[in-house]
């Protein structure tokens, strides 16, 4: 269910415009998911700093909120082609098709710089575990930045710690709370390459993901131990003094 979809204004230049704050129910996906360490970064998208949590939303197996869902879509879809005109490949959206289904990519940064002379250093990034690959660039943001932890909260509302968040999220149903982000690039006599981008806001689950299906055919293999039979004299012998 998507609500106050704010419109946005087209401005030129390489200036963000105003957000659009949108609340929709989804199934939090398995791929895609990247809500720890340093998220979906590679080296090759600059600094660490850029990191961001990554997550993929799809349609709802709930019948009631699959209804919601596709008019959410098809709002958030309007509103782009009333921005930026049809859509094409130079588009950059946060919506895709994918195997005939739509999914939803939202992400929101990691790290944020911290107030200009703060003297306190954030507690959470000292903590913070990452890859031994990727430790020294993390080091070189303890003095300038803090983590924006991940706002996920639980069916109880309770919120949920970085640890339990991949076993309590994929395959969840989840209230999303995010904002859309649009771009407009101008460059001289060429139409404007429009971009939009989905930040999350906060994550509310409103029912567990299912329990996964084991695989009967992965099971417990025990040792194999052998029978020890005794010989046939003994065994007749004991036999015998058991009657007698």
């Amino acid at each position: 269910m998507a609500t106050s979809l704010h419109p946005l204004k087209l401005y030129k230049g390489r200036k963000s415009v105003p957000e659009a704050s949108l609340i929709i129910v989804g199934e939090i996906l398995p791929t895609r998911f990247w809500v720890d360490k340093v998220g979906s970064w590679k080296s090759s998208f600059g600094s660490l700093r850029n990191a961001k949590f990554t997550i993929s939303l799809g349609e709802p197996r709930d019948e009631e909120f699959a209804k919601d869902w596709a008019n959410a879509v098809g709002r958030i879809n309007g509103a782009i082609v009333h921005i930026g005109g049809a859509r094409d490949e130079k588009t950059r959206n946060c919506i895709h098709m994918e195997n005939d289904s739509t999914q939803i990519r939202l992400s929101t940064p990691i790290f944020e710089p911290l107030e200009p002379g703060a003297i306190v250093m954030d507690e959470v990034i000292q903590r913070w575990q990452v890859d031994a690959e990727h430790q020294q660039a993390l080091n070189a943001l303890k003095r300038t930045h803090k983590i924006c932890p991940l706002r996920v909260f639980d069916i109880d509302d309770r919120p949920i710690g970085v640890m339990n968040m991949p076993a309590l999220m994929k395959g969840a149903l989840a209230e999303v709370h995010f904002s859309i982000r649009h771009w407009a690039i101008y460059r001289p006599d060429q139409p404007a390459q429009h971009s939009f981008s989905c930040t999350l806001n906060q994550i509310c689950l409103l029912k567990r993901p299912p329990p996964a299906v084991q695989n009967p055919y992965k099971t417990t293999r025990t040792l194999y131990h052998p029978l020890l039979v005794q010989e046939t004299s003994t065994a007749d012998a004991n036999s015998s003094r058991s009657h007698t």
